[in-house]
């Protein structure tokens, strides 16, 4: 059941948020998050306590569901000078303690109350650490669980965006697989590209966006998955690349965002599956 509320000005000037708006008009479309669509509510004795450490910033993190394109996807903007911005803009706490995250790509913004918030830390299906990830996490549940409300917006064909057909259309676990270049368009509003490496190869546009990479960094978001488990990866798994050089490619593991992998760049290149790039 998908919870609309009203986005006029009234309600924002409340909020004393009526003069921040997004590039294409924020707000657009605000929805509030059911305490009831929270996984395992039922085991939840007490949500009515704690307050969310929301800062705009991505800080450390474990991931506990199916999810590692979306989370491996906010790192990647997070290892950006322009990302860390853009999810300080979409990220912000209210004085009530309430979570607004705001999706500009899809025009959409979802309210979580810190109810909400609380009782999805303590059902443990969420990832466990930063809070901002874990609100991001709540906003884009709920946000693709509007588009596997309507059958409507499954059918969209649109690139880059959550629609439901890249998912088991599970209506339970609504981020159970994915595209990194999904949530980097829901946050940016710009298409990145993937390239796959489909032969003995690595194809050219692999390396070229490593090539980038070396030298900028700090501009552009990617993510990747491998072929075979070696060097410390595993398959059918996505990694943030935070960094390469002449000599390694680092990477951050959404299961366990304290620890880096580096992986020496012959190899990396050789056994990559498929590299999703955003210059933001």
């Amino acid at each position: 059941m998908v919870e609309k509320i009203n986005s006029g000005d009234n309600y924002w000037q409340n909020l004393s948020l009526k003069s921040e708006k997004n590039d294409n008009g924020f707000p657009v479309s605000i929805y509030s998050v059911p305490i009831q669509t929270i996984k395992k509510v039922r085991y939840v004795i007490d949500y009515s306590t704690g307050k969310p450490d929301i800062d705009g910033q991505i800080g450390d993190y474990f991931q506990t569901q199916n999810n590692c394109w979306f989370l491996s996807g906010i790192s990647a903007l997070a290892s950006t000078k322009e990302g860390q911005k853009i999810i300080k803009k979409s990220v912000k706490k209210l004085p009530n303690n309430s979570i607004y995250v705001n999706f500009v790509g899809v025009n959409q913004t979802v309210m979580i109350s810190p109810e909400t918030f609380e009782a999805a830390k303590k059902s443990k299906c969420y990832a466990r650490g930063d809070d901002d990830v874990i609100a991001l996490e709540i906003a884009a549940e709920y946000y693709k669980r509007t588009l596997l409300d309507n059958n409507a917006q499954n059918a969209q064909k649109h690139p880059n965006t959550i629609n439901g057909k890249n998912t088991s259309n599970d209506i339970n676990w609504p981020l159970a697989g994915g595209f990194s270049s999904d949530v980097m368009y829901m946050l940016t509003g710009k298409k990145a590209e993937t390239h796959f490496n489909n032969g003995n190869k690595t194809p050219k546009q692999i390396t070229d966006s490593i090539e980038k990479i070396k030298k900028h960094s700090e501009i552009f978001a990617a993510t990747c998955n491998f072929k075979k488990p070696k060097d410390g990866v595993i398959i059918h798994h996505a990694y943030c690349i935070k960094s390469a050089d002449d000599d390694y490619v680092t990477l951050i593991n959404p299961h366990d965002t304290k620890k880096e992998v580096k992986v020496p760049i012959n190899n990396f290149l050789e056994n990559i599956n498929s590299i999703t790039i955003l210059k933001v």
